[in-house]
């Protein structure tokens, strides 16, 4: 009996050393645009570059200006921050828009014509599918809205 019983302890605890501990792993996030990071600061000095449908222009007072229009499809809704009407392009159109904040990070600009924006979008939110003229980021870390101008709305839900 003694036996068995060293038998049975012995078995406990070999099986508690050959437990594997459990791995946790953060998830990796998905990016918004399948490109690498486009910081302003690292194609300063080469105006023409391509961005998605946008041309670098200039960097002017930390902002970064792109010129070009696209045709975008996603969500609009106005901001809590600044009241503006901000457009979020889904993942088939967030390649179009250059995205100076980072991998990872959400593609998304507001109306520098936000009157024109309110009277052609109609309600505060909702799904459509927009042309737009112009891209406007800053090249430092900051809560200011890209921005970019509202030519026409091609259809709306």
């Amino acid at each position: 009996m003694k036996k068995l019983s060293l038998f049975f302890v012995a078995t406990l605890v070999l099986a508690g050393c050959v437990q594997q501990t459990p791995q946790i792993t953060t998830p990796t996030p998905i990016p918004t645009q399948p490109t690498t990071s486009q910081n302003a600061e690292s194609f300063k000095s080469v105006p023409g570059q391509k961005f998605g449908d946008m041309v670098f222009a200039k960097v002017e007072s930390n902002y970064a200006t792109f010129t070009g229009t696209a045709e975008v499809t996603g969500q609009y809704s106005t901001s809590d921050l600044t009241g503006n009407i901000c457009f979020y392009p889904d993942q088939n159109s967030a390649g179009k828009i250059p995205n100076l904040r980072g991998v990872g990070s959400q593609v998304y600009f507001c109306f520098s014509n936000g009157d024109i924006a309110k009277k052609l979008l109609g309600s505060s939110e909702g799904k459509a599918t927009v042309t737009i003229q112009g891209y406007k980021d800053m090249t430092i870390a900051t809560s200011q809205e890209p921005l970019s101008e509202l030519v026409k709305v091609v259809s709306k839900n």
